[in-house]
């Protein structure tokens, strides 16, 4: 994975510099963030005196968050989750310290602070999730695909139009239902709920690639039915080698009144394994 993300050009910028700072205060919330960093502080600040727990905690705290920042400032295809094994210690450390400094009225205002967000937080982010509340109040200008929400929604749809697809083939020449990233193969898999098998044949490793077989790139001799997604529009014929393609169905998911997904249903004739050769392909 990291030889993958390495292809592209590699080295400290203000952009990874964003990207790093942004993402550690929109994944983490600024005043949580704060307090385990502050007990990262107060770690290293008593580390010669520390018990051996908090020592085992500054060791395994430091390296995995001074990787996950290190990768985030440097490689341009880093996530900012990466460093996050790395707060766990954190917290650990941090419930041991409340106690001592809770009697200040500073750090309880603090707590209550960072509480009361991070429940509001919690609850508008379930809200937008979970209903179609917040799609509904969005302004004319609202764009969809920019909203990760949406690739949550629509995949019974979805397996429901691929069952339907694959029952119009004989059993001995049904197709190879396919995506071509992980997110869109995983949730097609989770929706078909045993239905059928969906593969992921990509140039990208992940977790499809280690599963008894592979991830089908390897497959030969079959026909390929190709699960197009917006987010990742490739047309089959970019990515595998088809003797010919064709659209066969077209999906829109709405939610809240509004189109939010567009998917094709792409056959790829006499499938003969990839094309692309780098992800994403050119």
């Amino acid at each position: 994975h990291l030889v993958e993300r390495h292809s592209q050009s590699v080295g400290p910028s203000l952009v990874n510099l964003g990207k790093l700072l942004g993402g550690q205060l929109g994944y983490v919330q600024p005043l949580v963030l704060a307090a385990l960093l502050a007990a990262l502080v107060l770690l290293w600040r008593g580390r010669r005196r520390a018990a051996g727990e908090d020592r085992i905690l500054l060791a395994t705290a430091l390296p995995l968050l001074g990787a996950g920042y290190l990768l985030i400032l440097i490689v341009p295809g880093a996530e900012p989750h990466w460093p996050a094994a790395g707060y766990l210690p954190l917290v650990l450390a941090a419930a041991t310290a409340l106690p001592r400094w809770w009697s200040r009225r500073g750090v309880r205002r603090w707590g209550y602070l960072g509480l009361g967000l991070s429940v509001l937080i919690a609850l508008v982010f379930h809200l937008h999730v979970l209903t179609d509340w917040g799609v509904r109040a969005m302004p004319a200008s609202y764009v969809p695909r920019y909203d990760l929400s949406n690739e949550l929604v629509g995949w019974p749809q979805v397996a429901r139009v691929v069952t339907e697809e694959l029952g119009g083939f004989p059993a001995a020449r049904r197709p190879m239902v396919a995506g071509c990233h992980y997110t869109t193969c995983a949730q097609l898999a989770f929706a078909a709920r045993g239905r059928f098998v969906v593969h992921c044949p990509s140039p990208r490793t992940d977790q499809f690639d280690f599963r008894p077989g592979g991830d089908g790139s390897g497959r030969r001799g079959v026909d390929l039915l190709y699960l197009r997604d917006e987010r990742f529009p490739f047309a089959a014929q970019t990515l595998y080698r088809c003797a010919r393609a064709a659209t066969r169905r077209t999906i829109r998911v709405h939610r809240g009144g509004r189109p939010v997904r567009h998917f094709e249903l792409q056959l790829c004739r006499g499938f003969a394994g990839l094309r692309a050769r780098r992800w994403p392909p050119r």
